[in-house]
């Protein structure tokens, strides 16, 4: 009987850890390049406990440290952070579908979360924006 009750002790401790996360929630946006309609993830809350976490460098990087803020279209390629996503003007967005043609192939998309930060990595340097990859060797 002692070890179900610390065992249940324990399964209580670790169901509520769960409870100190960021919620996303799902939005729709278009691709800048070939207007598709996205659904994709967005921060919909992080209470006062984001300042319990171990460290306060935690929120330096974030959203852009969860995987929820890198959005990708396998169909054109493109591939940004979700404060970038739609922020391209006309001169932009046209250099860069043309990039997107000659360097994206659709039939390999990237798979791992690494490659897709190595595409977004490869994407911004061609457009020349200012992201968090000027500070992160990623590699």
């Amino acid at each position: 009987m002692r070890k179900l009750l610390h065992l249940f002790a324990v399964l209580i401790a670790l169901a509520s850890t769960t409870g100190g996360a960021t919620t996303w929630g799902k939005i729709k946006v278009r691709d800048p390049i070939n207007r598709d309609r996205l659904e994709v993830s967005t921060p919909a809350s992080s209470g006062g406990y984001i300042y319990q976490w171990p460290g306060k460098s935690d929120l330096v990087f974030w959203p852009y440290t969860d995987e929820n803020w890198l959005w990708f279209n396998p169909e054109s390629g493109y591939i940004a952070f979700g404060n970038d996503f739609e922020k391209l003007d006309q001169s932009q967005r046209e250099a860069l579908k043309s990039w997107l043609q000659k360097n994206f192939d659709k039939n390999k998309p990237p798979a791992s979360r690494l490659d897709l930060l190595n595409w977004a990595e490869k994407l911004y340097q061609f457009a020349a924006w200012m992201p968090i990859f000027g500070a992160i060797s990623i590699g």
